[in-house]
């Protein structure tokens, strides 16, 4: 039996002739015709998979084909291009897929739940709490990976298979920069256009950047555009963006401004709705928090535009006055070696503090998984050749940025907003975009004239030409070592039990956090709210709204 519990109020689950599908993703409407009709040609799971791959911006996909004697295959598939997460977990007799976290750890007794030390530790170690591969916080939850199908027989039997991968640039100029922006505001027009058709009027998450601002600019004025923030003197520069950016397109704006004494609260509450350690490191996860209650429907996000077209970190490895001598050296190794740039990129600011907690031999398995998630995701990376060894350090930390934690990210932003019947899509994420980004080599994809990011910046000038394009804007990361000495989190693990893998002979450092170890502790902190209010929840529940369906063999309607 395969069990579908499913909490995005969009997704379609259905039958046709002996197989029942579930198709979620960027138009489940037209996935659903478009296995039917391949159907009717006769088309087997396999070629149905790949006509779907060709015409989704993001899908993810279950098939469950009725095999002789009442047996069953499942298969699922996620395109490469997808946000749109699924967990699935293998029983004796059944096979359950999920498409929110919480969901899927509350259909286990607590009793039953074991604790992943893997995950704990990419946790810590990634700058941006993203787990690199198909493992989750608990053994025997798997999560579907980009590009990826898995294949589970009728005794439980797995098979694997990248069903699609990256393609690295053909040449070494690719595009000129003029008819990829021009490609680019086609694109996202596009996009932004069949959403609204498909999902209504959206709401776009506003935070006054190049990428929300620019998704903005493509729909009508007064269009409806939400801005949360935070009463903190750190963060008042990302109001001012987005009034500007409301202004300059005569938006329907709100700004929801919070207090900075319910920051501690509100991670606890996110944590607990998540079902996932996440939130703490950064402001826009418990923004999303409020703004999903504030409104309801199609949220628009400006999200996995660094990752594609350029931010500094890429940037720099370029720009061989910014270098010190070993890092140069370590450029000039193989992409794919252990020894090379990109392996040690991307990790927590403490990483010193993080190896005393883990262990360096941790860490290096660690790294070690995580290249191979990109070498699997682009195997054509350990072909390049050594006068190409530089872009592909480039083309590896993008994997990490996108693939890892980008889309990750954007993934548990949805699952925010199926809280709350609501649902978040992001131009940037489809395929098109994807592709267009891979036709570009490195470095004249991320920079040109010194400009990180140009492709969207010279598209935003051209939409919006008094949008200040060349001022830095700044990040919004929490205020940490000020919010954990003296502000809403100061003594929080005086009263948070600890992570149940962390050092006894450590534990000074949650106790009493330092500069130096303030971003480790916020990732601890994190993990520990999920695991003393989700992981250890007797009677933890499914959230609202998430609909139980079965196939169990036969043929006929799925069964709630």
């Amino acid at each position: 039996m395969t069990e579908f519990v499913l909490a995005d109020p969009h997704c379609r689950v259905f039958n046709v002739g002996r197989t029942t599908w579930m198709v979620s993703g960027s138009d489940p409407v037209l996935f659903e015709k478009t296995v039917e009709h391949a159907t009717g040609k006769g088309s087997g799971v396999r070629h149905i998979f790949q006509e779907l791959s060709k015409i989704a911006a993001e899908g993810t996909f279950v098939s469950v084909e009725t095999l002789d004697e009442g047996r069953e295959r499942t298969t699922l598939f996620k395109t490469l291009s997808s946000t749109f997460d699924l967990y699935y977990r293998i029983g004796k007799s059944h096979v359950s897929v999920f498409d929110h976290f919480r969901n899927a750890v509350a259909s286990l007794p607590a009793s039953q739940r074991i604790l992943d030390e893997n995950a704990f530790a990419d946790h810590l170690l990634f700058a941006y709490e993203y787990l690199p591969g198909p493992h989750t916080m608990l053994k025997g939850i798997r999560k579907l990976t980009p590009g990826r199908m898995v294949e589970i027989g009728p005794e439980g039997s797995t098979r694997f298979e990248q069903f699609e991968t990256l393609e690295l640039p053909s040449g070494p100029e690719g595009h000129e920069t003029g008819d990829v922006v021009d490609r680019l505001d086609s694109i996202i027009a596009e996009r932004i256009s069949a959403y609204t058709s498909s999902f209504g009027k959206p709401t776009v998450l506003l935070s006054g950047g190049v990428d929300s601002t620019l998704v903005l600019s493509y729909l009508e004025k007064g269009a409806s555009a939400l801005t949360v923030g935070i009463q903190t003197p750190e963060y008042a520069f990302e109001m001012d963006y987005a009034r500007l950016s409301a202004e300059l397109l005569n938006a329907g704006h709100r700004m929801i401004i919070l207090k900075e004494s319910t920051f501690r609260r509100s991670i606890e509450k996110l944590v607990e709705l998540l079902g996932q350690p996440a939130g703490t490191i950064f402001f826009q996860p418990m923004a999303f928090h409020y703004a999903f209650k504030e409104a309801r429907g199609l949220f628009l996000s400006g999200e996995t535009v660094d990752a594609l077209f350029g931010f500094n970190k890429i940037a720099r490895i370029f720009d061989r006055s910014m270098l010190s001598s070993m890092e140069g050296e370590k450029l000039d190794r193989e992409p794919w070696s252990m020894e090379g740039y990109s392996a040690t990129c991307g990790l927590s600011p403490d990483l010193q503090k993080v190896s005393q907690v883990l262990g360096n031999e941790t860490i290096r398995k660690r790294l070690n998984g995580r290249l191979d998630f990109a070498l699997g995701l682009c195997p054509k990376l350990a072909e390049l050749e050594p006068s190409h060894w530089r872009a592909g350090h480039a083309e590896v930390m993008s994997i990490f940025t996108d693939f890892g934690h980008i889309r990750e990210y954007i993934g548990r932003t949805r699952q925010q907003a199926f809280c709350r019947g609501s649902t978040v899509l992001t131009p940037f994420a489809c395929r098109k975009v994807l592709d267009l980004a891979m036709s570009m080599p490195m470095p004249q994809r991320i920079v040109r004239d010194g400009v990180v990011k140009h492709v969207t910046k010279s598209l935003l000038a051209k939409r919006v030409p008094g949008y200040p394009t060349l001022t830095r804007k700044g990040g919004s990361d929490v205020p940490r070592t000020r919010f954990l000495k003296e502000g809403p989190l100061k003594d929080v693990f005086h009263e948070e039990a600890f992570p149940r893998f962390w050092p006894e002979t450590h534990r000074d450092m949650l106790l009493h956090p330092q500069r130096d170890s303030s971003f480790l502790v916020l990732s601890a902190l994190s993990y520990a709210l999920w695991q003393n209010r989700v992981f250890m929840e007797q009677n933890l529940k499914a959230i609202p709204g998430t609909r139980n369906l079965q196939v169990s063999g036969t043929e006929g309607d799925p069964g709630a």
